[in-house]
């Protein structure tokens, strides 16, 4: 069975989803289909590979494990605030209340200026950190194109100056929405390598 191994609690978002225009959204949920034979797994849970959403326009967006998302924001959120970035864990439907929800269970990312760095980090770089959650498909904006970009050599890393041309022999190399590196745990402003 999959577990998460943060935190038993579960966090669920119903019914605060704002609708966001734009080429790239979802959109509405109109229907979500999962792929596959699901997992049964403990509290009438059922796990998925893959889900495909349709949202009221007829087109389609499929998600796996490993995907990156953008989640909307809430309404409560000023309306400059962006979108929210994680990666899928596992998929899943759930029974809450009489009501079957279909979920991600996501692990949150978070931009520099929410770091200490503020604004004088890269704007593409993302940093993970600890928290993560079950959301909602119909909160899924749609899926992004982010890259981890580890440190294996850290030796020969250290020895250049910490440069990116040790890591890649193109310096481009990245996700066309972003790339990630660091954890960042927010208690104490503090950046490490995490363990993936």
């Amino acid at each position: 069975e999959r577990v998460c191994q943060r935190d038993a609690e579960i966090m669920i978002h119903l019914g605060d989803s704002e609708e966001e225009s734009g080429q790239d959204n979802i959109g509405p949920l109109s229907r979500v289909e999962w792929v596959g034979e699901g997992e049964v797994g403990d509290n009438g849970k059922i796990f998925y590979e893959k889900a495909v959403l349709e949202n009221r326009n007829g087109e389609f967006q499929e998600i796996t494990s490993g995907d990156y998302l953008l989640i909307r924001k809430d309404k409560e959120d000023h309306r400059s605030v962006p979108f929210y970035p994680c990666r899928v864990i596992f998929l899943l439907t759930m029974d809450h209340e009489g009501q079957t929800l279909d979920l991600a269970h996501i692990h949150w990312f978070i931009r520099g200026e929410n770091t200490v760095l503020g604004r004088t980090g890269d704007n593409k770089e993302l940093f993970l950190v600890p928290q993560c959650e079950n959301i909602p498909l119909s909160d899924v904006s749609k899926v992004i194109d982010i890259q981890h970009r580890p440190v294996i050599h850290v030796d020969s890393w250290r020895a250049e100056g910490g440069t990116d041309l040790v890591l890649f022999e193109d310096t481009e190399v990245g996700g066309r929405d972003g790339w990630w590196r660091l954890r960042y745990d927010i208690v104490h402003g503090r950046f490490d390598y995490p363990h993936v």
